[in-house]
This record gives structure tokens, C-alpha cells and sequence, in this order.
């Protein structure tokens, strides 16, 4: 009985070591996804500043609109 119990405590042990290690993986590609999504936005922005200024305007009004009727 005591020995079904350790290799059961090993066991549960083995996957949440192993879940935490998936979970650890996917913050890092999720991190590294953000790092280049903000790269893109700036160089963007840094390349075409009226472009953004006039697509963030425009977000802002559909956005607007949009909650003003909830």
C-alpha cells in the first residue's frame, strides 16, 4: 500500500513537472510573439506615421460607436 502510494505521488509528480514545463513553453513562444508584434507596430508607426495616426483615429471612432449602443 505505502509503495503504491509513493509510485502514485511519483507519478503525479512526473506530470505536473511535465505540465508546468508545457505551460513554461508556451509564456515563452506567447512572450517572444508580443516581442515581435511590437517590433512590427513600431517600425511601422517609425515608417508611416499618418497612416497609423489616421488608423488609430479610426479605431477609436468604430470603437467609440460601437460601445455608445451598449
Amino acid at each position: 500500500m505505502e509503495r503504491s502510494a509513493s509510485n502514485w505521488a511519483d507519478e503525479a509528480s512526473a506530470r505536473v513537472s511535465g505540465l508546468a514545463d508545457d505551460v513554461n513553453e508556451r509564456f515563452k513562444d506567447a512572450s517572444a510573439g508580443l516581442r515581435d508584434l511590437d517590433e512590427q507596430t513600431r517600425a511601422f508607426v517609425k515608417h508611416s506615421p499618418f497612416v497609423a495616426l489616421a488608423a488609430a483615429v479610426a479605431g477609436g471612432f468604430l470603437l467609440g460607436r460601437l460601445l455608445s449602443r451598449l
